[in-house]
């Protein structure tokens, strides 16, 4: 007889056992190998001259770079073979973004200095123009001779949100270093009428002047900023009068781009300004008193008493090529004059060589002088004779050595000939500081 009860407990144990023996196996058999890991490799962002920039790479991360510019991505993927766009941001500068950047293989380093386009700072520093004599210098002790356009309507179209941009360009490109802006004024110019009146602005007539300047400074450009011009209906008080001058300087200060004068042609009735003689003068910025218009041969006696310098105005004068400069030069001897409004082009003189002599003599006598306008007057491109006649006033400008402002003033007679005015020099040794003007 079978003891079943036997047979099932052998059985079970068999089983047992056989589940022992597998388990021991499995626990011997060696763990599977480990997946590879992914391809990385390392890529360095350095931007030469640039503290602690923070680089953005797309698919990849942000970091923000060391004291030197180096920015490490340590874990970039090997297959990833281009970046939708890098992108940088720093202190003082523009944000910089590239499209599409092409990840070479293995571990390098990635220079914007080089390989990209610089950055390009936000902010941009002009050294402010001090009174040295008779002429303009920088405040850092290097010489200086206003090229100056007259570009009226420059801050109004500031305001209105107009693109002033390529007049800017413009001029800058030739050769300019300022323009001479209104800063009030309701006069109706053809095709396009001025009306620049402090109060349609409200606070953002002053807020914006920090702004309209630095965009004149990332041109390289000055500006002499006209405080009363055609104002009579934009401030129609003296107490609105001295109210504007007070804020207006204040506003003024901090920028280093800037000179101001008064008031354009004190003596034509719509300019004309009540407070004249109450206005403080500026610290700190150099000032003048102001202009007047044309009377007489030599035009009328600019403002008086002079400020830091003197405005001088040519416009339609007899032998006004001349005069620019001489006639600058003789109001005084201790004060800078600028010759900022001459006779108009191309609608009241059309030659290049007026054009060249008189900024010429200017450059040599004075401190500087102004291309009148028509386009001038509105801010727009100079285009045609006008611009031709404007290149010629930089190249006179320009054809002048700033060294020969160190040099004793010669009234050089014994050059004349029949086709010359005047022959001017500044005595120091070079041919390049005698001056010509024609007639």
């Amino acid at each position: 007889m079978v003891d079943t009860g036997k047979v099932a407990r052998q059985g079970l144990v068999a089983v047992v056992g056989t589940l022992i023996v597998v388990g021991a196996a499995c626990a011997r058999r060696p763990p599977p190998p480990p997946s590879p890991p992914p391809a990385y490799r390392a890529v360095a962002v350095w931007v030469p001259g640039v503290a602690h920039p923070i680089v953005y790479l797309d698919q990849i991360g942000t970091v923000t770079g060391d004291s030197n510019g180096y920015a490490g991505f340590p874990s970039v993927p090997e297959s990833l073979k281009v970046v939708p766009y890098l992108t940088i941001t720093a202190t003082g500068y523009h944000p910089y973004r590239v499209e599409r950047v092409p990840l070479r293989p293995g571990n390098y380093q990635m220079n914007v200095g080089v390989e990209l386009p610089p950055l390009q700072h936000t902010f941009v520093f002009l050294p402010r123009l001090v009174a040295r004599g008779q002429f303009i210098g920088l405040e850092n002790g290097q010489r200086f001779t206003a090229i100056e356009a007259t570009d009226f309507a420059l801050y109004e179209k500031h305001l209105k949100g107009i693109n002033i941009d390529p007049v800017l360009k413009q001029r800058a490109s030739l050769g300019y270093n300022m323009v001479r802006v209104f800063g009030t004024g309701t006069i109706p110019f053809p095709d396009e009428p001025m009306n620049l009146i402090p109060s349609l602005y409200g606070e953002r007539y002053f807020t914006e002047l920090p702004v309209f300047f630095q965009r004149l400074a990332r041109q390289g450009l000055y500006a002499e900023f006209v405080a009363f011009a055609g104002h009579r209906s934009a401030l129609p008080t003296k107490a609105d009068e001295l109210v504007y001058w007070t804020r207006l300087v204040e506003a003024l200060r901090p920028i280093t781009n800037v000179i101001l004068e008064a008031v354009n042609e004190h003596d034509q009735l719509g300019n004309r300004v009540e407070s004249l003689q109450e206005l403080l003068r500026p610290v700190g910025i150099l000032t003048s008193h102001g202009s007047s218009g044309v009377a007489g041969a030599n035009g009328a006696d600019p403002v008086m008493p002079y400020w830091d310098y003197i405005s001088l105005h040519t416009n339609g004068v007899p032998e006004w090529q001349r005069k620019a400069g001489h006639n600058c030069m003789e109001l005084s001897a201790n004060t800078p004059c600028t010759a900022n409004e001459n006779t108009r082009a191309p609608d009241r003189f059309q030659s290049p060589a007026l054009a060249f002599d008189a900024a010429a003599g200017a450059a040599l006598l004075a401190a500087g002088s102004c291309f009148h306008s028509l386009n001038g007057r509105i801010s727009r491109l100079w285009e045609g004779l006008e611009l031709d006649l404007a290149k010629a006033w930089v190249d006179g400008a320009q054809s002048v050595p700033l060294a020969c402002q160190a040099g004793p003033y010669v009234r050089r007679d014994d050059l004349l000939t029949p086709s010359l005015l005047r022959v001017y020099e500044r005595r120091i040794g070079d041919p390049a500081c005698i001056v010509r003007i024609r007639r």
